[in-house]
């Protein structure tokens, strides 16, 4: 079960549990929080165009296709608005090779985008007591994820995290560590919905902005 935590009053927290903290106070809350906004902010940086299994996606030639982040943002809403007009049919949209659904992720990182977080870094900061934990101390790497409502990553693994939520919500699943890959990789949404049992030892909670 996730522990819930104010950042004002808390000095320190139990790091092996989920746990979600409120009151985050960041320049990002507010510069970030809309879509026009951000545009106008980060629009002209170049990004990675990335499907559903958040691996770029490749052009005829097998070169990884890249757009701005304005495009970007432009291009997963109009793909929004098609497949709830599609669902309203009782359809899915479904990539043709693949027969998997169709949707894309903004989703990177400071290693391949360092430009990108360079511009970031400089509206947040991870508060405390996050950024007084031995792991997160020059370790490891960030990660900027903006996502349309239905859009998910499926189950996976790595070390400790911190990720702040700037507008919206999302829900997340927990299993033990020691759970076995879980397959096959879903639609977080098919879980919500009850198309696809949890795996046995699956958590949830919702992390709001």
């Amino acid at each position: 079960v996730a522990v819930r935590e104010t950042f004002a009053t808390s000095s320190t927290f139990d790091g092996s549990r989920p746990t979600i903290f409120s009151g985050w106070d960041s320049p990002a809350l507010e510069k970030w929080a809309n879509k026009g906004n951000f545009q106008s902010y980060f629009g002209e940086h170049e990004q990675y165009i990335k499907g559903r299994d958040v691996q770029p996606l490749k052009d005829a030639a097998g070169k990884h296709c890249k757009t701005s982040t304005e495009t970007l943002i432009d291009s997963m809403s109009k793909l929004f608005s098609a497949k709830n007009d599609a669902a309203n049919r009782g359809e899915k949209m479904k990539n043709k090779d693949t027969t998997k659904e169709i949707d894309l992720l903004f989703f990177t990182n400071d290693k391949e985008n360092p430009h990108f977080f360079e511009s970031l870094s400089k509206d947040y900061s991870p508060p405390a007591p996050i950024e007084k934990l031995d792991v997160f101390n020059n370790k490891g790497f960030r990660v900027f994820s903006a996502m349309e409502q239905g859009s998910s990553h499926p189950f996976h693994f790595h070390d400790a995290a911190w990720l702040g939520q700037v507008s919206g919500s999302r829900l997340w699943y927990f299993l033990p560590p020691d759970t076995p890959k879980v397959k096959p990789k879903v639609n977080g949404c098919e879980y919500l919905y009850g198309r696809v049992p949890l795996p046995s030892g699956a958590t949830a909670c919702v992390q709001e902005a």
